[in-house]
């Protein structure tokens, strides 16, 4: 049996063309599939995953294939009776707490009585902070802490590889080690930490192989009462003496109808600005955005 082999990044490819002539094997009988049995293309798949994970392999974005991971977290996958031509092949997997890889994806031709074997696919690491669940949607929620508490970033992978984790916007960077479960997780003090961040992560074999990265999660951190943000000043005021929390009564950015009150009146505006603000009320460390820091910063004038 002959091979064809070429390589693109991490992710190998191999063809291989049935032995024709004396000493070849015995041919086997192919799966039924569309077209005469010499028509028919043959696809191997092959990788690392997290171990117990539930594999997913797309055939130009639709499921082809289903199967679960081995404990090993080795996996090897073969589809038969495929038409042959340009296909885009895309493989991912969800943990066991649901959380999915982002999906690797390969452009690769199909021939006709040959099977295309490709390999080298390590899955992106799952990821989650503080052991949230994915929405009914599947995707990650944001995670809100106060000042001081810790963000625990975790999830799974192929056993035994280094993950390095990022976190942006600052890029502070740590690299954990996957346990023999594939269970990873790194730590994070938010003390001088304040507003919104995310991270991401990536897994590498020691083999040098060379995952890419998993999604994003994302958390705010609220800062503790007497160190939220400044409220944005008008043109020309003086900048204030201190960042400490002002004294005497609330202030008029805060209380939106001026009736000396922060209640579920103001609350309402606030929420009724969420996101991008459509008033000037309630983005009150100016940063064009209405979150849960705003809230916080509410939250601490509360009078009810």
């Amino acid at each position: 049996m002959a091979r064809a082999q070429q390589e693109t990044e991490n992710v190998g490819i191999s063809i291989e063309i049935p032995c024709t002539g004396q000493g070849c094997p015995a041919e086997q009988v192919p799966e039924p599939g569309p077209g005469a049995a010499d028509t028919r293309a043959g696809l191997m798949v092959e990788g690392f995953a997290p171990p117990g994970a539930l594999l997913f392999i797309l055939q130009n974005g639709a499921v082809a294939r289903t199967a679960g991971v081995p404990l090993s977290g080795v996996f090897s996958e073969s589809i038969s009776g495929l038409s042959p031509g340009p296909v885009k092949i895309g493989v991912f997997a969800t943990d066991i707490h649901n959380h999915a890889t982002p999906t690797v994806s390969v452009d690769i031709v199909l021939f006709a009585a040959q099977t295309t074997r490709i390999f080298n696919f390590l899955l992106p690491p799952t990821i989650t902070i503080n052991g949230t669940r994915p929405d009914v949607f599947g995707a990650s929620q944001e995670v809100a802490v106060r000042q001081g508490e810790r963000i625990i970033v975790s999830g799974y992978t192929f056993p035994f590889t280094r993950v390095r984790v990022i976190r942006f916007p600052d890029r502070v960077t740590q690299e954990v080690v996957a346990d023999i479960q594939g269970a990873w997780e790194a730590l994070y003090a938010t003390n001088s930490l304040t507003g919104s961040y995310s991270v991401s992560a990536r897994s590498a074999l020691s083999s040098g192989l060379l995952s890419e990265d998993s999604s994003s999660a994302t958390f705010v951190v609220i800062p503790l009462p007497g160190r939220e943000p400044l409220p944005p000043r008008e043109s020309g005021e003086p900048p204030p003496i201190s960042s400490e929390r002002p004294q005497g009564p609330t202030p008029s950015y805060i209380d939106a109808n001026n009736d000396h009150l922060v209640n579920l009146f103001d609350f309402s505006i606030l929420l009724y600005n969420w996101g991008v603000p459509k008033t000037s009320y309630g983005d009150f460390n100016g940063d064009g955005v209405v979150d849960l820091v705003d809230i916080s910063i509410l939250f601490y004038w509360w009078t009810g």
